[in-house]
């Protein structure tokens, strides 16, 4: 299936930090050693990072430096041995911790083991969407995209912080509490279990100005709570993303927890990104203002059961299978009663008496004809048209009439078969 690889900064706030964390200071002289210049580090005993993702295969970048301790990664609830940061020679962009897993739902968690020195630079996932050999679909939806709304209206501006920093220069915010950004979309036509679903990520400012508490829902599912507070602005940051969507409409929504006048805070939207792909109904959409269908034109209409015309087709399978194993079971009633009785062959092998030829009752001993080469349980024709095959012979003498004998038996059959008298000569 199309899998692509998704790397965010360590300011994400999709990312759950746990404990003392601060970002890394433009005074440490290796600062712009990291991507952007930006780190997240602790020198705390049990401080924590935490992310999940659904795909195969994640890693957690960061610096390996004479001064850090040890860690370590709990997947899926499953903690490794300690892992040591503490190198010789210091180095940058180092992977901390990769993993490679069966596809599906993971759980994260890095934790600082001692006192000591950790940092997170990025984290990255190879996310997988659809089935194998087919085109990845990509669409990023801008904050003014038909698929948004904001409510209540009055409560959003057009202008938030880092406005000319993100994408397309265009954002909604807010400052009030209980303020929300909703995204409707269609998904995916998901019609195979082992096929992944698509996912969306929803980008994002976060900064000295982001929100302390906001909250993210996907339909009726788990609400999960996030905050954008950071020490530096930073524009385009994940705000939230999830994997494996399955079938129908979705509705993803954002709020702000908490405001507060004396700290002002704004939760705001840049764009959004829809991946799927043509097996699952996806397909390269533009942005259009007015008449926006969230469902990709070749999406099917979702419903909460399988198609009608899968059902019948298993219906009617079904029956045919039915029928089937009925006549089978009726024909070979037939011949066990001895209603039943093929026609004899035709050629050189009219001569030789088969159970076909004699109904039920009778016994069944080899043939060996002359020319062929003879077993002791069966003989192989050798005819060129017919290819080989065994051929067996029938004893013309019924179970009732056996009697015990000595002779051979031709002898036994001679004794059974009536007398016939002589034909009278004139």
């Amino acid at each position: 299936m199309p899998s692509f690889l998704a790397v965010f900064e360590d300011t994400a706030p999709f990312f759950t930090y746990k404990g003392d964390w601060a970002a890394g200071s433009s005074h440490d002289v290796a600062a712009e050693l990291y991507s952007e210049s930006s780190f997240s580090v602790t020198r705390s005993r049990g401080a924590s990072l935490s992310f999940p993702f659904y795909g195969t295969e994640f890693s957690i970048i960061g610096a390996k430096r004479q001064n850090h301790g040890l860690y370590q990664v709990i997947l899926d609830g499953v903690s490794s041995p300690p892992i040591s940061g503490s190198v010789a020679i210091e180095q940058f962009k180092a992977i901390l911790y990769t993993a490679k897993r069966e596809k599906g739902l993971h759980n994260v968690t890095l934790e600082n083991l001692e006192d000591k020195f950790l940092d997170v630079d990025m984290v990255s996932w190879v996310a997988s969407v659809g089935d194998e050999n087919e085109q990845l679909v990509v669409n990023t939806w801008q904050d003014t995209h038909p698929a948004f709304a904001y409510s209540p209206q009055d409560a959003w501006s057009t202008s938030p912080p880092l406005q000319g920093l993100l994408s397309g220069s265009t954002g909604h915010g807010t400052s009030k509490a209980g303020a929300t950004a909703q995204l409707k979309f269609k998904g995916l036509c998901l019609m195979i279990p082992s096929t992944a679903g698509g996912a969306i990520a929803i980008y994002g400012p976060s900064g000295p100005t982001g929100p302390i508490s906001y909250s993210v829902q996907v339909d009726n599912g788990i609400l999960s709570l996030y905050t954008g507070r950071q020490t530096f602005q930073r524009a385009k940051q994940l705000l939230y993303y999830e994997g494996n969507l399955g079938v129908g409409e979705h509705t993803l929504t954002l709020k702000l927890v908490s405001s507060s006048d004396s700290q002002p805070q704004v939760l705001a939207v840049d764009y959004a990104e829809i991946y799927t792909t043509p097996s699952l109904g996806g397909s390269f959409e533009s942005e259009t203002p007015l008449g926006f269908d969230p469902q990709p034109a070749k999406c099917p209409a979702a419903s909460g059961s399988p198609p009608m015309g899968l059902i019948i087709g298993i219906a009617l399978c079904g029956a045919v299978a039915a029928l089937s194993l009925g006549l089978i079971f009726y024909v070979f009633l037939l011949y066990k009663r001895g209603r039943l009785i093929l026609a004899a062959p035709q050629g050189r092998d009219a001569g030789v008496l088969t159970v076909d030829n004699l109904g039920p009752g009778y016994l069944t001993t080899p043939l060996t004809y002359p020319d062929s080469e003879s077993t002791s349980a069966a003989t192989t024709s050798t005819y060129p048209s017919r290819g080989r095959e065994h051929v067996f012979s029938a004893r013309s003498v019924r179970k009732s009439r056996l009697v015990p004998t000595n002779g051979s038996d031709r002898a036994l059959e001679a004794a059974a078969a009536p007398s016939i008298p002589p034909p009278a000569y004139t």
